[in-house]
């Protein structure tokens, strides 16, 4: 491949992540300018939209710092340890399942794809756009087994769903006396059992 060509497939990358970011960070600014217009006594939705723009990145940034000095930085740290581990498991299961079809892929690849995913499935709506992403790279990573390549991303979402279910049957058990105590929670904690 040649090098412009590189070059050109990173940049428009970049350019990508760098709308999507801006996007990302609008909206939050957005919510928090919103909010601290209307500590002040103001009206938000009377501002015309050039003016809610200039309060969103004037008071947003400063709003959501004070937000985030708010958090307990143990509770930051334990938080981040165990979604890391949650998506470390992912990509083993994920690994697990691409080795079951005869797909090889590197624990690294495979990390790196989830995190792709993981960061689509943040924003876009049905927290399903993450796994489409994540079939079409796994279909690339392969050129002889492209349609297993994509069954194992839904094969691994199943697998994700019904460890989540076992997971919350289990949890039930110190709960119990909850449970008891509340029937319409009783029955809905019957019913995922069930499932």
């Amino acid at each position: 491949m040649s090098v412009p060509r590189n070059i050109w497939k990173i940049a428009w990358r970049l350019a990508v992540c760098a709308l999507l970011m801006a996007w990302i960070l609008h909206t939050i600014f957005q919510n928090e300018g919103r909010l601290a217009w209307e500590r002040q006594g103001r009206s938000w939705s009377e501002l015309s939209r050039e003016h809610q723009w200039q309060a969103a990145w004037t008071h947003g940034p400063r709003e959501l710092w004070h937000t985030l000095t708010l958090v307990d930085p143990m509770a930051l740290l334990l938080s981040v340890l165990f979604m890391g581990l949650t998506i470390l498991l992912g990509v083993v299961r994920w690994r697990m399942v691409l080795h079951v079809h005869g797909i090889h892929l590197s624990l690294g690849r495979a990390t790196e794809i989830s995190f792709v995913a993981h960061f689509f499935n943040s924003f876009l709506l049905g927290s399903t756009g993450g796994d489409l992403l994540k079939a079409y790279y796994a279909a690339r990573e392969t050129h002889h087994k492209k349609t297993e390549a994509v069954v194992t991303v839904a094969v691994d979402r199943l697998l994700g769903l019904f460890a989540m279910l076992v997971f919350a049957c289990a949890m039930m058990l110190p709960n119990l006396a909850l449970l008891l105590a509340h029937k319409r929670l009783a029955a809905l904690a019957v019913s995922t059992c069930r499932w």
